[in-house]
């Protein structure tokens, strides 16, 4: 959207129920390449977003039993309808809903299907049309019917839910109990077994699916991050260099895991979200959780011995891939021709939708971390810290990063300068203050007493402000608040200006001193109120230079010429 004033639209059809949220920020720009303008002397960069919400609700809502036919009617005066199911969890089969058009072709109506999120969309202009989805466990589903064209249509709908039994949809639960702590975004889901009081591994096994799940409610804890982590222990020697466990992360669902270990999500297949080999743990991060049922699907891949030792080096090193090949494959089946998908399967550099000769581990376990904590774990590495902030009623967490580092963990260092760079920033701008002995010499020479003291201020003050601030916190000297420094410096340069002006002013000492504890009063009031205006910086060059020119002229008037007064000066 551009700040031009004018009216930008957003329509969503269908919405999902729920909490909305609409977040508007201004595009970011470097600021190394942005030029640096005087506050008041260029266009003013605020932006005033007004912004307005219409909802428009369907003329007929209706709460339908899975078991029934269900028969809506659409026309001009009443062209929009939702009708409500609650689906029970259905496991890893897909739903079709059957839709029957009295119009047929001549009419075309927008079919959408929601839940926590849009499933499924479709454009219904036959007489017949089945719509499949993936629906989620136990929750509310709407169907929204919407006619576009034609003049009035009766149109039937079923959602079956028949359970699937073949072996791809065996599901084993995994408990986890919540144990919640006082501070904000702090708690943990731990698999505990009896009386235990410590987390305990549990197994993955072979014919099925393992799936943990975990509740995320709403304000207290949408506003840090979720992590989860997984480890194989108690692995057998034959498997160490081979085994693989694939987890795929979902909201509101449990994704099926194909034979290529890639995620079946809502509208695509696609590549895990961990891979675990024997070697160490792996974690993934979910930043500002959406509320709602979350699901973790688990399963364990065991494939051939020659085959693995590639892919364990490449999880490994991450950033190098060691290919293999062996001239002799042709007489051992466990070589990497024999299963020649399973190296690219299990690295997740695609998604394989299937890779038949991937075998399933019999059985391993597996210890789980399901935690969620402010920012990443607490911390937010060595170039930042973890800070709560509100907004709107919200409370959430976030990286405040220093020395120039970025992003969600500080870890972007894109636009950081090295040592060197900020050295010669903090020398550059600590030593340009030197300039001012010259201005303190001439002013103790002609016993200008009160400016050199001025003087001397500003280059104590800009040069420890300087050395406080450009250090990117790595050669940093801050001798008191870096507020405080700022105030002084800026104070002490508008005083230096005021009473420069005064002093060429020459109006005596009783007049003069007068003028400078008035303007050092209105001059800290200024400083204090916004000491990068225009407006402050005008104000004592305008009335000093006004007082100079009522001096030179009450002089002029006086001596009866206008010969510029050169003498007072020398």
């Amino acid at each position: 959207m551009q700040s031009n004033g004018d009216q930008y639209v957003i329509k969503i059809e269908a919405p999902p129920a729920g909490g909305w949220y609409a977040i508007a920020f201004r595009s970011w720009t470097d600021p190394d390449t942005g030029k640096i303008r005087q506050q008041g002397l260029s266009a003013s960069c605020e932006t005033v977003l007004d912004t307005e919400m219409f909802v428009e609700t369907p003329a007929t809502l209706s709460l339908v039993d899975l078991e029934f036919e269900h028969e809506v009617q659409l026309d001009e005066a009443s062209d929009t309808t939702i009708v409500q199911y609650l689906v029970p969890d259905v496991g890893l089969a897909k739903v079709n809903l059957t839709l029957k058009s009295s119009c047929g072709e001549d009419c075309e109506i927008a079919v959408h299907v929601t839940a926590e999120d849009n499933l499924a969309d479709d454009l219904l202009n036959s007489t017949t049309s089945v719509l499949p989805f993936k629906p989620y466990a136990g929750g509310f589903h709407y169907v929204t019917l919407r006619l576009l064209t034609g003049n009035a249509s009766n149109v039937t709908m079923r959602l079956p839910t028949n359970r699937r039994t073949n072996a791809d949809d065996q599901v084993t639960s995994v408990v986890l109990l919540r144990k919640s702590f006082p501070e904000f975004f702090l708690f943990d889901y731990e698999h505990l077994r009896g009386n235990d009081t410590k987390p305990q591994p549990f197994n993955v096994t072979a014919d099925a699916l393992s799936v943990l799940s975990f509740e995320i409610g709403r304000v207290y804890d949408v506003g840090g991050t979720v992590t989860l982590g997984f480890k194989l222990v108690d692995v057998e020697e034959k498997y160490k260099k081979s085994i693989v466990l694939v987890a795929c992360v979902s909201l509101g669902y449990y994704s099926n895991i194909t034979s290529g270990g890639a995620c079946v999500r809502a509208h695509a297949v696609t590549t895990a979200d961990v891979y675990v080999n024997a070697t160490e743990p792996a974690y993934v991060h979910v930043p500002f959780p959406e509320t709602g049922t979350w699901y973790v699907s688990l399963r364990v891949y065991c494939p051939e011995e020659e085959e693995a030792t590639t892919m364990t080096t490449t999880m490994a090193t991450t950033t190098t891939t060691t290919t293999t090949s062996n001239s002799n494959s042709s007489s051992n089946r466990g070589t990497s021709s024999a299963c020649s998908c399973a190296r690219s399967c299990l690295r997740g550099d695609i998604a394989c939708d299937k890779c038949d000769c991937l075998p399933r581990c019999t059985v391993a376990q597996v210890e789980s971390i399901v935690s969620s904590s402010p920012c990443i774990e607490g911390r937010c590495g060595v170039r930042g810290k973890c800070m709560h902030y509100m907004s709107g009623g919200f409370v959430f967490s976030a990286c405040y990063c220093t020395g120039g580092y970025r992003g969600f963990d500080c870890a972007d260092a894109t636009y950081v300068l090295n040592s060197g760079g900020i050295l010669l920033q903090l020398l550059a701008l600590t030593f340009s203050n030197l300039a001012f002995l010259g201005s303190i010499y001439v002013a103790i020479r002609r016993e200008y007493f009160t400016e050199a003291v001025a003087y001397a201020a500003v280059m104590f003050f800009s040069t420890f402000y300087h050395a406080c601030e450009a250090g990117e916190d790595v050669y940093g000297v801050c001798i008191m608040r870096l507020n405080v420094l700022q105030f002084c410096d800026f104070f002490n340069a508008l005083l230096a200006i005021w009473v420069t002006l005064v002093a060429m002013a020459s109006f005596g000492p009783r007049l003069t001193a007068f003028c400078q504890v008035a303007g050092a009063i209105v001059l800290a009031m200024g400083a204090e109120m916004d000491r990068t205006a225009l407006w402050v910086f005008l104000l004592p060059a305008v009335t000093g230079s006004a007082l100079i020119g009522l001096s030179w002229g009450r002089r002029c008037r006086r001596k009866r010429t206008i010969k510029y007064p050169s003498r007072p000066y020398r």
